[in-house]
């Protein structure tokens, strides 16, 4: 009875003060801190089935529920990342490798596909390996259209609350004081962040163009699946061209990011002379055809020649005249002297209107060259510098020790 009583203020100190107090402090859930019922038994579901009760418990199902939210949130975000065309993970490289191959491997049997000479049994094969494809593909539709809401320019976006009398006061007495740093923070405060939600983020998802390449890939092979197995006698022109789409997805791989990317740029800083090389082209091509059309048809008072059927109009005419502006030929059967001399015009002025938008792209381009040149020069010399860095100090630091070491040994030796 003593011992109990000694060791009872002393197990009290340390059941108050040891690790499971602790745990049952930071615990919302523990029935001590109201997050239970105190009077209901906390119990496992085994042992809860073994006396014959049910766990149902809310504060367990909640905690549960959270558990299984954070177990998704993280399957979810890892999904995304390998299926990212930007990300390095393995898994990530992997996939993209695979869908590549898939592409080109899909390509080919649809090529192959089309000889008449393919043998039955080389076209089951053929549809067979297709379906697999298309199986993967829509698996990977699935997969991109389940993690879209982890883009944050899909789930997230900013706008601007209206200004408060106070704010516009004081943003006017800071540009009239020339102040520039007010309306800046004061429009930092101003920033609204706002989340869209899942369900609305898919929504956005299927609207961006890669996600059309990917529903393009896959939904000819279901329609012609669902009209086979409808049974009825439904006539549709063969959607199998359409899986030709495939090959646009390998232009979102990141080996031709950069070409594309390079383009865009070349065009945009060209874009005023490429456009007004456009304009020049539209009006020389429907001045062309009308000239054609005037000087063979005599605007439709004289029979066309033989041979000249395809200048009977102007719109048939315009097909003649790209051909001529392009250099691929000249129309056929024998033209008139007036004729013959709008071609010869065409065919002159044809050469200032291609090489100007031509030499202007090759100069955007060599720009471009030249810009991603120096980019790559300057990272190799951070790169050297930073090694250079790195060598210098380990060597500093390897003599520093070693003439410590060579200090003490006299020292322990004396």
């Amino acid at each position: 009875g003593a011992h109990s009583e000694r060791s009872g203020p002393q197990d009290a100190g340390r059941s108050c003060t040891g690790p499971s107090s602790k745990r049952r402090d930071s615990d919302p859930l523990h029935p001590r801190q109201g997050g239970m019922d105190a009077a209901q038994p906390l119990m496992r579901p085994r042992a809860a089935a073994a006396t014959g009760r049910c766990c149902c418990n809310p504060a367990i199902a909640a905690l549960k529920r959270a558990r299984r939210r954070r177990w998704a949130g993280s399957c979810r975000r890892w999904v995304y990342r390998v299926l990212s065309d930007r990300s390095q993970l393995w898994a990530a490289v992997a996939t993209r490798w695979t869908v590549t191959t898939l592409i080109i491997a899909s390509t080919l049997s649809f090529v192959v596909a089309s000889v008449p000479a393919v043998s039955e049994q080389t076209q089951n094969a053929l549809d067979v390996f297709d379906s697999v494809i298309v199986a993967f593909f829509t698996l990977e539709f699935v997969l991109r259209l389940w993690s879209a809401p982890e883009s944050a320019t899909l789930t997230r976006y900013r706008t601007l609350r209206p200004m408060s009398p106070e704010e516009r006061r004081a943003v006017q007495a800071a540009v009239l004081a020339g102040d520039e740093d007010t309306p800046l923070r004061l429009a930092e405060k101003r920033v609204v962040r706002h989340r869209r939600s899942d369900c609305w983020a898919r929504v956005m998802w299927l609207g961006r163009f890669g996600a059309m390449v990917d529903l393009a890939a896959v939904a000819p092979s279901y329609i012609e699946l669902a009209v086979a197995a409808s049974g009825t006698s439904l006539q549709l022109p063969t959607l199998t061209f359409l899986r030709t789409l495939r090959l646009l997805r390998i232009l979102k791989t990141e080996r031709y990011v950069f070409a594309w990317d390079a383009v865009a740029a070349a065009v945009c800083a060209s874009r005023d002379v490429i456009v007004s090389g456009v304009i020049v082209c539209a009006i020389l091509l429907l001045v062309t055809a009308a000239l054609l059309w005037f000087t063979v048809t005599g605007g439709g008072a004289v029979d066309v020649p033989p041979g000249l059927e395809a200048l009977d109009s102007v719109p048939n005419a315009m097909y003649a005249t790209v051909l001529l502006l392009t250099g691929q030929g000249v129309p056929d059967g024998p033209l008139p002297a007036s004729a013959r001399i709008v071609v010869a015009v065409t065919a002159l002025l044809s050469i200032p209107v291609f090489s100007v938008p031509a030499s202007m792209l090759a100069w955007s381009f060599e720009g471009i060259a030249e810009r991603l040149r120096e980019k790559r020069l300057k990272a190799r010399q951070r790169r050297w510098r930073a090694l250079l860095q790195g060598g210098i100090v380990a060597s500093s630091s390897s003599s520093s020790s070693g003439g410590s070491g060579g200090a003490r040994r006299p020292a322990r030796g004396a």
